[in-house]
């Protein structure tokens, strides 16, 4: 290629905006546990579910992320049978345990509305109605709120065949024999927020949640 028809390619990569941006964001978790590359678009998509339905795009990637590694797990069995779930390319996003038909029925009229998909506004919408759980119940703190995702109840070690309690790590943490009462110390929520100064501090990330919309 001569002089001249270089630059010519050149400005036409100008002209035309530049290269596309990568189709994968690196995100680097402060654990380790979820540092890795992610699909862009579902990082996208999500931020634009988050603000049709009023959450905290931050809160909304973490949660995919902590959940299902942003589509990147395979959907638990339970999850994918649950009585109000659409189907597992719905649910791949969120782990959405539970549905329910007026949530369902917001989410039909939400996804023809804002042409988000399902996939997108599932966990954006399960998320949003947590936190006003939570917010009923009189918990303020955002760890507390959030973990109303996950729930309040006590988180258990697994146990093997013969039913006895084995070393069981959840959210990087080791948990005791008695186990660990959520309302007392939200590890869930915990990890939330930890993952959400993550994001925050990732310029990629933030770059996208402060496009106009």
């Amino acid at each position: 290629m001569g002089a001249f028809e270089s630059f010519l390619q050149n400005m036409a990569t100008i002209i035309g905006g530049g290269e596309d941006p990568p189709t994968k964001l690196k995100i680097k978790d402060s654990r380790g546990l979820k540092t890795g590359e992610y699909d862009r678009g579902h990082i996208e998509n999500l931020v634009k579910a988050a603000r049709v339905t009023g959450v905290d795009p931050h809160s909304l990637i973490a949660l995919s992320l902590q959940e299902s590694g942003i589509g990147t797990a395979k959907p638990k069995r339970s999850q994918v049978s649950s009585r109000h779930s659409r189907s597992s390319a719905e649910n791949f996003l969120g782990q959405v345990v539970d549905f329910q038909p007026n949530q369902e029925e917001e989410l039909n009229k939400m996804s023809q509305a804002t042409g988000i998909a399902p996939a997108y506004l599932k966990p954006a919408i399960v998320l949003r109605d947590k936190l006003k759980y939570a917010q009923a119940l009189g918990f303020k703190g955002e760890e507390m709120q959030l973990q109303a995702y996950n729930g309040y109840g006590k988180l258990l070690p697994q146990k093997d065949a013969s039913g006895k309690s084995v070393p069981t790590k959840y959210y990087g943490m080791n948990i005791p024999e008695e186990g660990i009462n959520m309302r007392d110390n939200p590890l869930y929520g915990k990890r939330l927020v930890e993952l959400k100064k993550d994001l925050l501090a990732n310029e990629e990330i933030r770059s996208i949640v402060s496009q106009k919309k």
